[in-house]
């Protein structure tokens, strides 16, 4: 009784779908456009995946940006 269900559950589904083609969006400027579909504060990285653009704040008073990127006071 239950493969005769599900049968009958493709057969009416198979008949349902449809495909449609889809109109392109109109270009009337309300369409914000993102970089590489991520987001905004986002980029594409290795392997496709969506990562958060790196924030650089700037060292206090007294530090330099070293080489590593940490601030280091001034000598």
């Amino acid at each position: 009784m239950k493969t005769l269900i599900a049968a009958a559950f493709i057969v009416v589904s198979a008949g349902i779908a449809q495909a449609m083609p889809v109109a392109p969006a109109p270009a009337d400027g309300l369409t914000t456009l993102v970089a590489q579909g991520c987001g905004p504060g986002f980029y594409r990285g290795p392997g496709g995946r969506c990562r958060m653009k790196p924030i650089i704040r700037p060292c206090p008073p007294g530090f330099h940006r070293g080489p590593l990127g940490r601030c280091r006071p001034n000598r």
